[in-house]
């Protein structure tokens, strides 16, 4: 092999090494989407007293993110908001209950919530509604 043979073949390798670094590194400080979301959501039972007739909904009761294969993906509990107390239907005052469940992964075409007992359906949104607009539940309705 040549002298200026031998040169082209090492900087054509130099070249490629170069672009690979230059590759990994741009991949590297590329921002990310998050592999994990927090699902928001409040559940509401208008027109009842302290959500009578529904034991399982207290506060602390669990919240379940589930997916299409119903796994259960994140868990969280029911909280009071509003110290316990909104006015509503006929100016009763109403439990109104929210939920904050962080790590829920991404990538999955339906997201579904599940609280209380078994004999509760799961509600179910799309990734995107999931992410951006959490879940808005109400019992009783």
């Amino acid at each position: 092999m040549t002298v200026s043979r031998r040169l082209i073949v090492i900087v054509a390798a130099a070249v490629v090494v170069l672009a690979g670094a230059a590759t990994a590194v741009i991949i590297a400080l590329k921002p990310s989407e998050p592999d994990t979301f927090t699902v928001q959501g409040a559940l509401s039972c208008p027109g009842r007293l302290v959500c009578s007739g529904y034991t399982d909904i207290v506060p602390g009761a669990q919240v379940e993110v589930l997916n299409q294969a119903n796994k259960v993906l994140a868990v969280g509990q029911l909280r009071l908001a509003n110290d316990g107390r909104r006015t509503g239907n006929g100016g009763l005052d109403v439990p109104d209950y929210t939920f904050t469940i962080p790590g829920v992964p991404r990538g999955e075409h339906l997201y579904g919530v599940h609280v209380g007992n078994a004999n509760r359906g799961i509600i179910w949104e799309p990734e995107d509604q999931a992410v951006n607009s959490g879940f808005v539940l109400t019992l009783g309705s």
